[in-house]
């Protein structure tokens, strides 16, 4: 069995949207969110309203966001004279949380009798309101668009351009359960397809976007009487000046509405239904450029506003009309910008409008004179870079709405409020020679520099790089780093066909700038002195026609330091001067398919591709290739304090154990999550919903039973009468022959005691143990007393510590000690009888060893930690069959496992799934001793019999041995 190390150091991510959370120490996979950092925001989709059910006095308010935590809701209360005080607060549908998998919603709209929520999404129209365990699926098809009226819902497919999008309709009943009406015969295409009701004559409009082209239709009945008959005509667009029109909408006067443009605001209007348009250029109102997701119309007939992305049209969406938000003379905070994206009107007050801005979503109380930000509670926020000083007491994360600055990082962080001149930040990097880590860089497409911690004044950040000065195209300064004057940055371009980025160095604090590398795209740099220089390793894209790829090396010259075949994505210092680099290669027999790898760089400057054993492959070119993804590196430490690289590929992190031959998964992150930064100080993943602190957990070399040299693999081990005789099968080497630890009568209890991640030489006797380091040449312990006679040795890691204790089991009664802390665990607790066979593992993959006891046939397994009962009396096996618990399917859970005369049977406890009933491997006179042979993090069938051993990979199906001699018929192999 594998026992499990705690590395109690947080590996922090940063993943799209961010929040910071603190995991719970799970182990193998786990679909588990940790606990978030309390920083709000994130990227809106959708916001939609209505009157809260039973309550005229309060407005739900819904969001969609571009995260895992598909849609929050939080309830406004008119009565209240602040109602956008600290009561306002959203909280994630219990429904669509992250922990239900459902991704990034496309489109939502509620239902104000029923209180629940439509929401597009890949897996189809789901609803619920927001109560647990109310979720629905309405639609069994892809939804990109939706819309109510009254108690009419009308849903759009979401396709590929070139494929057909049906148009579903349908009638919701007082509890929102939906019939859907009979299908139409006309098929809609188009890039995006939207939908607007005219409230004069009741029909509806259907936008069909192309992005270059667009078609506009009109049904033939009213949305309320839509049949199998209904047919669609198309109105003239031929007085439309704008060709990237997305956006639909009809006034109360029936007024129709086009909007779109992706640099500004520019709308189109018509009075008759297409006869004539006018064409409104609002002058670029926008913060940030781009179109609005909707268009709103507010007022009566005679009178009303217009609100689309960050502008208001006082006066119908006439010309000389709009005006930007807030409006002239009214207040926002000074880090906060109303953005392009959703707005909506309050239902119960008209001058209540919620808006999406660059750190989520604001609203107004006074038709957007005023806005302010509405983010408490919003863990959606998009972090893309980490940087922390030494001691970790000032930390810095780059996201997509501004630098937020942590201080009291390593305690209880507070978190400035996301200052910056721009709003989407890529790249961040503390100057290290400013102990108090308020001097630091940050890049958007500019770079900027801060000797205050930032601010909300623009003097607070200087700029000292523009993109527009040194001929290159429009992009991000994906990379920036600092030793002490020396600052590089990397600048990745969005130009589609050929890069035309570079690497920028300047050796005066960034007041003067040379290029030393062009016509590349950069994704991450790294800065370090060799040899007193100050060197810079610059990873390069391969993701479009002309990238380089591979490494560079800039010192006093440029050199290609790796092959420019490979994407490299990230790379990361170890603590012995290594360098490790995750990138992308394409699969050798189908060139249009990717696959993650990893190298390693030694201090002898030679790089070496690691294993790819337990990473993903099979990725299409814009999963795993381009500015916004790939996989991300980061060393961190395992339970022995050996440096692991950890890795990350989309939404699921790995390590590779020390000296291992795989990698193994810790943890998925749900469904629309998209890792895209790494900081060990602790495991800190920066995501698409927020930054992570996740609890790494990596084994050390001794997780894997019998492993004494420690190299992830079980060892062939025999005792005769005191003498230890030791192999690596593996790597072929004698680790010891005949040495002396021990005596006759005395019964080997190996483990590891010392957590250096190596098994050590352990003999018991009456309740007496001697314990010696094999590899450090150390007595951990002589004759140290704990137990009695008649006691069974069961030693384990039972606290977590990474070091197995000293436990002895008599008659159902457990003692536990720490040798390595001094603490008694549990003196005499009881657990089994007389008749039972004490099976210790961790059963529950909470890296702690739990009480368990098999006895002819039946199981019990008791959590000593956390109190629980795992299985009490369940049946796997029977009275002559011998126990050999461990992990076999290498989910980091023991499995219920027992041997008979050759065959051998395995159950995993927590999936309910039968390994192998019966299968055969070994005899009668065989002994059984399963262990990680092979390293691949599952347990192998072996067997020893009078010196020889076999062993067969379960999972691989491959023999690993079979007969091969160590030992003898008088020694006893030990496990």
């Amino acid at each position: 069995m594998r026992s499990k190390t705690n590395c109690w150091k947080r590996l922090y991510c940063g993943i799209i949207p961010v929040a910071l959370l603190f995991a719970s120490h799970a182990y193998g996979v786990t679909n588990a969110v940790p606990q978030a950092f309390e920083v709000y925001g994130g990227t809106i989709g959708t916001i939609d309203a209505i009157q809260v059910p039973g309550d005229t006095n309060k407005t739900r308010v819904f969001a969609s966001t571009d995260s895992a935590n598909s849609v929050f809701y939080a309830d406004v209360d008119h009565t209240s004279a602040t109602p956008f005080g600290t009561n306002f607060v959203f909280t994630v549908l219990p429904d669509m949380d992250a922990s239900s998998n459902l991704g990034a919603p496309e489109w939502l709209a509620a239902h104000q009798e029923s209180g629940r929520v439509y929401v597009g999404l890949s897996s189809g129209l789901l609803s619920c309101t927001t109560s647990s365990g109310s979720l629905v699926t309405n639609i069994n098809d892809t939804i990109g668009f939706v819309l109510i009226k009254n108690s009419h819902l009308f849903a759009v497919s979401h396709a590929v351009p070139e494929n057909p999008r049906t148009l579903y309709h349908g009638e919701l009943n007082t509890i929102g359960n939906l019939t859907l009406g009979a299908a139409l015969s006309t098929n809609f295409y188009g890039n995006s397809v939207s939908l607007a009701i005219d409230p004069v004559s009741n029909k509806v409009y259907v936008l069909c976007d192309n992005q270059t082209n667009f078609v506009l239709l009109k049904s033939s009945d009213d949305y309320d009487a839509f049949s199998a008959a209904t047919t669609f005509s198309v109105i003239s667009v031929a007085g439309v000046t704008e060709q990237s029109i997305s956006q639909v909408a009809v006034g109360p006067d029936g007024r129709l509405f086009l909007g779109g443009g992706s640099s500004t605001i520019l709308v189109a209007y018509s009075d008759d239904d297409g006869g004539a348009w006018t064409n409104v250029d609002t002058s670029g109102l926008l913060s940030g450029g781009g179109s609005g997701l909707n268009i709103v119309c507010n007022g009566s007939s005679n009178a009303y506003e217009v609100y689309y992305g960050a502008a208001v049209s006082t006066n119908k969406g006439e010309d000389g009309s709009w005006i930007g938000l807030p409006r002239p003379g009214g207040y926002r905070p000074p880090s906060m910008h109303v953005n392009a994206g959703c707005t909506k009107v309050d239902p119960n007050n008209s001058q209540f409008i919620y808006v999406t801005t660059d750190k989520g979503i604001g609203g107004s109380t006074n038709a957007g004179l005023d806005v302010v930000e509405l983010n408490n509670g919003l863990l959606a926020f998009q972090i893309n870079d980490i940087d922390a000083l030494s001691n970790k007491t000032i930390a810095w994360i780059a996201s997509k709405a501004g630098v937020r600055i942590a201080t009291n990082f390593n305690t209880t962080p507070v978190w400035t409020d996301g200052d910056f001149p721009d709003a989407i930040v890529f790249s961040c990097a503390i100057d290290s020679d400013d102990p108090s880590g308020m001097t630091g860089y940050a890049g958007s497409c500019r770079l900027y520099k801060t000797t205050t911690g930032g601010g909300t004044n623009d003097s607070s950040w200087v700029q000292l790089f523009n993109w527009t000065n040194y001929n290159l195209t429009d992009g991000e300064i994906k990379s920036v780093k600092a030793n002490s004057s020396l600052v590089a940055l990397g600048y990745y371009s969005y130009s589609l066909d050929s890069p035309s980025g570079g690497v920028f160095v300047s050796t005066d604090s960034g007041s003067n700038w040379t290029a030393v590398i062009t016509n590349v795209d950069v994704n991450k740099l790294l800065i370090r002195n060799e040899g007193g220089a100050g060197i810079i390793y610059a990873a390069m894209s391969k993701s479009k026609a002309g990238d380089q790829g591979g490494i560079y090396r800039i010192g006093s010259s440029v050199d290609l330091d790796m092959t420019n075949e490979v994407n490299i994505r990230d790379m990361a210092e170890d603590s012995v001067g290594g360098i490790y680099a995750s990138g992308t290669l394409p699969d050798a027999l189908n060139p249009s398919r990717y696959g993650v790898v990893a190298y390693y760089r030694d201090a002898g400057s030679t790089w070496s591709m690691l294993t790819t054993n337990g990473l993903p492959g099979d990725f299409g070119s814009g999963e795993i290739l381009g500015r916004d993804v790939g996989p991300v590196i980061v060393v961190g430490k395992d339970g022995a304090f050996n440096d692991v690289p950890v890795l990350a590929s989309v939404r699921t992190l790995y390590y590779l154990p020390y000296g291992g031959s795989s990698w193994i998964t810790v943890a998925n992150y749900p469904n629309g999550t998209q890792i895209k930064t790494l900081f060990w100080d602790e495991l800190m993943v920066g995501t698409t919903i927020g930054l992570y602190s996740q609890a790494l957990n990596a084994e050390s070399n001794a997780s894997v039973e019998g492993d004494y040299d420690g190299d992830g693999k079980s060892d062939l081990a025999a005792y005769r009468e005191g003498y230890w005789s030791i192999y690596s099968l593996v790597n072929g080497l004698i680790l010891i022959n005949g040495g002396v630890w021990g005596g006759s009568g005395w019964t080997t209890v190996p483990g590891d005691y010392d957590g250096d991640g190596k098994a050590d030489l352990a003999v018991y006797t009456a309740g007496y143990w001697s314990i010696y380091s094999l590899v450090n040449g150390l007595i951990l312990i002589n004759g140290g007393a704990w137990g009695g006679a008649d006691s069974i040795p069961v030693p384990g890691d039972y606290d977590g510590d990474g070091k197995a204790d000293l436990a002895v089991y008599n008659a159902g009664y457990w003692s536990i000690y720490s040798l390595a802390n001094g603490l008694i665990l549990i003196n005499g607790g009881a657990w089994g009888d007389a008749d039972s066979i004490p099976v210790s593992g961790d059963y529950d993959g909470d890296g702690k060893a739990d009480l368990a006891v098999y006895n002819a046939g039946y199981w019990s397994i008791y959590s000593l930690v956390n109190g629980l009962i795992l299985i009490n009396g369940g049946t796997w096996g029977d009275a002559d069959s011998i126990p050999v618990p461990g992990d076999y399917d290498g989910d980091g859970k023991s499995d219920l496992a027992v041997y008979n005369a050759g065959y051998w049977s395995i159950y995993s406890l927590a999936n309910g799934i039968i390994l192998i009933n019966g299968g055969a491997w070994g005899g009668s006179d065989s002994i059984p001793v399963p262990g990680d042979y092979d390293g691949d993090g599952k347990a192998d069938l072996a067997v020893y019999n009078a010196g020889y051993w076999s062993i067969y990979s379960l999972v691989n199906g491959i023999i690993l041995n079979n007969g091969g001699a160590w030992g003898g018929p008088d020694w006893t192999p030990v496990r």
